[in-house]
């Protein structure tokens, strides 16, 4: 079965197809299916094996999409068979009927019986249906934005256009997936299509870091080439998971989920054997070095990491050097070496700044493609893989079909032959000879494929790495061109820190014949005299972030140096800045325009928060610049514009939520200070005495934007009529969100920050993410002092992993949104966040609704505090709003036994401490090891009583009937386990009648409880939504307030209660490590090991957590 040959040609796949390759699905192809080999050259070789014909299997598609022929002459042929097999004398038995020859098409008339030669091919007659012009279909997606706001999952927007019939409409318009739902579809389309190579899908973030233009455009590059791979697949396309992928209005979930053909170990089994016997030599090789390709990149992508986290110390190292040497030239008498050690020091920083970039570069460049490359190589070894097991697959039919067919020879042979045994062995042999000719023509079909796309795809990923190599190995030689070309910068400095050359004649003293009389001469406008190497124009002003995606080669670099003029950049005066040892653009840059906005928003919660109280500013200086820039200093004037404008959008963010923070400009003309002495030029512009008065005086006339000297003239003519356009742009915005909040939730901390994610096992993973965004103007981001965990945080990661599941926040209000009246920045809160949405209590920083946050006491430890939320909330919700007990302002007058099950829990000790407090007794608890802390809680004057599990589920049932005493029955029970037997044992002391269960886990089916009675399910998201969802029979209470607002009531209850010390939160015990130690935390819970106490996490022991983010 050799399709070496046979598959050189794309037409050889499918013979006449009008889509050049076969479908791996004839079943949703939309047209009617003939009998035929899926191409000429495997038609050949159906007639040929075991001596029998074979139809195409379901996964197979015609040559002729257009045929609708019956498929009933094969069977006939495989019955005829069959009975000639056995002999003559049952042909009295009815037998399917093969159309006539005139009727069947031509590719049947090509099938031959096994004794019979084979017949040359016939002709068609033409006809009418023949003659139809087939179309060529297509199916094109073009990436037309990225959408991350915030999110660690991004939204991709693209259009589509197809001719595909199975489609609504030929065009769709801004078609919103996220990344998780394209790994979905990669994940269907891999297994649903043995056939295919399916790419894998590139990751939603890049090292080049969220939220750069790198990033963006790389993330986008990528995803369009994904898509032009697989919508350019002839078979893939027409998956109709395609279908509902792009038409979906409701977000994507595959409709159709088809497994793996072996999965687990028993697919890990069958690697370990050898490969089965294969007659197509190509595809028999490409397993074994798939697999090296796979290995290789994985390990070299590992060992580039430590290159990367190299050459970052390496930055903060030369970081550090270069602050501690351009500070000992204060205390250097010399003023030639004084100069020399802050020129020096400035150039190393600088070049720590570059190596720093690098190791991104690096990492952006060649370390992201290995990682693909690899998860890539993964995909298409697993693949061959599943080819290796179909192949067995028809071996073990093929063994079946002898075996069958050596019966079936013995029968015939008997000399007794009974009717039912013949129909028997007649129909063993037809599923057998079926199954056999199904996976033989599955084989060679995904055979035929997969040549091609085996080929197809060691070219594709030739010329990727490839094309990833040259880009590494370009930005490494810029980067160390921009780092010569830096110290380079200095060597004037070095030189002149005395008359005989400084640092640079050390050793040479004994030659003074050699000195040259000036040191400039060795530096020509061209480089070094020494080397004659051509110094670059702009060697000093390359980004970091220079490479494949922007940029242009070296040759159009120095044919547009070529041809540049003082326009093209800074000009000479740049060239001769640099030669003189100024600091290059980038560090410009960060001076004139990032550090003054980066210090801003790291000061902006303080401020917002002193606002509140007492008048303050940010003043921001700008220039004349900024208004109307000059030939000379294009990148000066930009940097200034920058400014300015930053200047217009924080006012416009902060007026409405904080009046009393002020945003001003200072906007000076050309004003006589040293600078101009030092750089040798004559002295120009207004008196610094006079710019000074004149500043003084506009920030005590309270003006905002500051205009200086000539400033005022220009400000006037220039930025009247943009003001006015800018300020009409404002309203509308706020005008079209309904409220400010959006606008003022963009400004946001420059830094990301840490947070964990769990996955199932359970395992965390701590990722460097974006800062949060405030979701609403009712919402809150919180500086996480501790987390709380809880049981739910590992088992909903095995459903739903990659998900930062924490929900239990303490800790103090870094920002809120413009709706937010009851909390200020800088107050101590706890919060619940909202079960699986972003940003949880597992992070640096947390969200968290106004009406589901509460003060924390003085009184009151964040560890404390961090029991309570979750569990104290869903206590509260259960007892009064499941079960309808009387609250504890309203407190019970009668007696209400209830029962706690699992009161040692944090759920069941907060049901016990409210129950308390609501005079609801008497209480029969059920616990276990924490038996000793439930003591605590209840009063066995009121006929309080502890039950324990540990003793037998008769036991517990027995116990409970004892405390309940006379009366037998139960009212009310809340069961806070749910599990092992828990309701069970409930149901058999309930109240049958007026009895009322609820439960904190949701079941399908809950045994034991009869369908008609008064269950209920608390879930505790209900305070946040009523999205989710609850259980099947819920009994539902009326009269009662709804759940979110007997929430924000109830927080405000456990507030007061804990400042008064009539409420106090669960025993916990703190997890060292942070983030760092979620996962043994989740671990434990898992294990069981916590008992009458919760597991918290102080944040600010995280591993490598940055102490400006504290």
């Amino acid at each position: 079965m050799d399709y070496s040959a046979a598959s050189a040609e794309s037409d050889a796949l499918t013979g006449a197809s009008p889509w050049g390759s076969s479908s791996p699905r004839g079943d949703r192809s939309g047209f009617a299916q003939a009998d035929v080999p899926s191409s000429p050259s495997l038609a050949a070789s159906a007639g040929h094996g075991h001596g029998h014909t074979h139809s195409n299997s379901q996964d197979s598609i015609s040559a002729n999409p257009f045929a609708s022929e019956a498929r009933a002459a094969p069977l006939s042929a495989h019955t005829d068979e069959s009975r000639q097999l056995l002999g003559d004398d049952h042909e009295d038995r009815p037998m399917a009927q093969a159309p006539p020859p005139s009727q069947q098409p031509q590719q049947q008339q090509q099938q031959q019986h096994p004794h019979q030669p084979h017949q040359p091919q016939q002709s068609h007659q033409p006809g009418p249906r023949l003659q139809r012009t087939v179309p060529a279909y297509k199916l094109q997606a073009k990436v037309t934005a990225l959408e991350r706001t915030g999110r660690k999952d991004p939204v991709i927007r693209f259009d589509v256009y197809t001719n595909l019939p199975k489609f609504r409409t030929t065009q769709f318009r801004d078609v919103r997936r996220t990344h998780s739902e394209f790994v979905k579809l990669a994940d269907h389309l891999v297994s649903s299509n043995p056939e295919a190579l399916v790419p894998a899908v590139p990751p939603a973030l890049t090292s080049a870091g969220a939220g750069t233009d790198e990033d963006e455009a790389r993330v986008k590059t990528s995803m369009q080439r994904w898509l032009n791979s697989v919508c350019g697949n002839d078979v893939l396309m027409r998956d109709e998971e395609m279908v509902f992928f792009v038409e979906s209005d409701f977000g994507y979930s595959p409709v159709v989920r088809i497994k793996q053909p072996a999965t687990g170990v028993r697919r890990k089994v069958l690697k370990q054997f050898a490969p089965p016997p294969d007659d197509t030599p190509e595809l028999h090789g490409a397993r074994p070095v798939v697999k090296l390709f796979y290995l290789g990149t994985l390990d070299a992508q590992q060992k580039l990491e430590r290159v990367v986290k190299a050459r970052r110390a390496l930055a903060l190292a030369e970081t550090a050097l270069g602050t501690a040497l351009a500070q000992m030239h204060v205390q250097e008498p010399h003023s030639g070496l004084s100069n020399a050690y802050r020129k020096l020091g400035r150039i190393i920083q600088t070049a720590g700044d570059y190596h720093a970039a690098q190791g991104t570069a690096e990492a952006t460049t060649l370390g992201d493609p290995l990682a693909y490359h690899a998860a890539d190589a993964f995909i298409v070894k697993e693949t061959l893989t599943n080819r290796h097991i179909l192949l067995r697959e028809w071996l073990q039919a093929e063994q079946a079909l002898r075996s069958k067919e050596v019966a079936s020879s013995r029968l015939k042979s008997s000399t007794s032959v009974r009717k039912d045994k013949v129909d028997e062995a007649i129909s063993a042999v037809e599923e057998a000879r079926s199954s056999e000719s199904y996976l033989r023509s599955k084989t060679q079909r995904v055979t035929a494929n997969l040549l091609q796309e085996k080929r197809r795809w060691f070219d594709r990923t030739s010329i990727d790495f490839l094309t990833s190599v040259r880009e590494f190995a370009v930005r490494q030689i810029e980067a160390e061109r921009r780092a010569l070309a830096t110290l380079e910068s200095v060597r004037m400095d070095i030189r002149a820190i005395d008359a005989s050359g400084g640092l640079s004649r050390l050793g040479r003293e004994h030659k003074p014949s050699v000195r040259r009389v000036s040191m400039a001469s060795s530096q020509t406008a061209k480089g070094d005299s020494w080397s004659g190497v051509p110094r670059s124009r702009d060697g000093l002003s390359r980004t970091a972030s220079y490479g494949a995606l922007g940029g242009v080669t070296e040759t159009d670099e120095n044919q547009a140096a070529a041809h540049a003029g003082p326009a093209n950049g800074d000009g000479a005066a740049s060239s001769a800045a640099i030669r003189a040892g100024a600091r290059p653009r980038s560090a410009e840059l960060h001076k004139n325009y990032l550090l003054p906005l980066h210090t801003t928003i790291l000061l902006l919660s303080h401020l917002q928060s002193l606002s509140l109280t007492r008048p303050t500013a940010i003043i921001l200086v700008s220039s004349i610049l900024a208004l109307m820039p000059v030939t000379t200093a294009p990148t000066y004037s930009a940097r200034k514009a920058a400014l300015h404008f930053i200047a217009w959008c924080f006012r416009a963010q902060l007026v409405d939520a904080y009046p009393n923070l002020r945003i001003i400009e200072i906007l000076p003309p050309p004003v006589q200070t040293e600078i101009h002495t030092a750089q040798g030029l004559p002295a120009f512009g207004m008196p610094l005495q006079e710019f000074t008065d004149d500043s003084w005086d506009g920030l005590v006339r309270g003006e905002r934007e500051v205009a200086v000297g000539i400033v005022k003239q220009r400000i006037v003519e220039v930025e009247a009529e943009r003001k006015r356009a800018f300020e009409s742009f404002v309203t509308l915005l706020k005008g079209a969100n309904g409220s400010p909040a959006v606008a003022a939730s963009l400004i946001v901390p420059a830094f990301g920050m840490k947070e964990a994610f769990v996955y199932p096992g359970p395992k965390v993973k701590i990722e460097e993410v974006d800062f949060p965004t405030l979701p609403s103007p009712n919402h809150l981001i919180i500086k996480v002092v501790v987390s709380g965990s809880n049981p739910k945080d590992w088992a909903i990661a095995e459903r739903v992993p990659g998900v930062n599941q924490g929900d239990d926040i303490a800790g103090i209000v870094h920002s809120i949104g413009t709706d937010v009246t009851n909390f200020r920045p800088g107050d101590r809160v706890a919060s619940f966040h909202e079960m699986l949405t972003p940003h949880g209590s597992f992070a640096e920083y947390s969200v968290g609704l106004e009406a589901t946050t509460f003060h924390i006491p003085a009184n009151v430890s964040f560890e404390e505090a961090a029991t309570i939320p979750l569990a104290g909330m869903t206590a509260a919700l259960g007892l009064y709003q499941r079960l309808g007990l009387p609250l504890p302002w309203l407190p019970a007058q009668e007696r209400l036994p209830l029962v706690v099950y699992g009161a040692a829990s944090a759920v069941g000790a907060f049901a016990v401490k409210l129950a308390t407090l609501s005079n609801i007794h008497p209480i029969i608890c059920v616990a276990g090891r924490g038996a000793g802390y439930v003591e605590s809680l209840i009063d066995r004057s009121k006929g309080d009583t502890i039950v324990d599990y540990r003793k037998g589920n008769e036991e517990v049932v027995n116990g409970i009937k004892h405390a309940l005493g006379d009366s037998g029955k139960l009212g009310y029970a809340f069961d806070a386990v749910t599990d092992k037997g828990s309701y069970q044992n409930l149901m058999k002391v309930m109240d049958m009648s007026n009895g009322r269960i609820t439960v904190v886990l949701a079941r399908k089916n809950y045994d034991g409880i009869p369908p008609d009675f008064a269950k209920s399910f608390t879930q505790v998201g209900k305070v946040h939504s009523e999205r989710y969802p609850g259980i099947k029979g819920e009994m539902k209470l009326s009269g009662l307030l709804g759940d979110q607002d007997f929430g924000a009531i109830m927080y405000k209850f456990f507030e007061r209660g804990l400042a008064k010390g009539w409420f106090k939160g669960h025993p916990f015990e703190v997890v060292s490590g942070g983030l760092g130690g979620v996962e043994a935390g989740l671990m434990n819970l898992k294990a069981g090991k916590a008992s009458a106490f919760k597991y918290v996490f102080r944040i600010d022991e995280t591993e490598g957590l940055s102490k400006a983010n504290l």
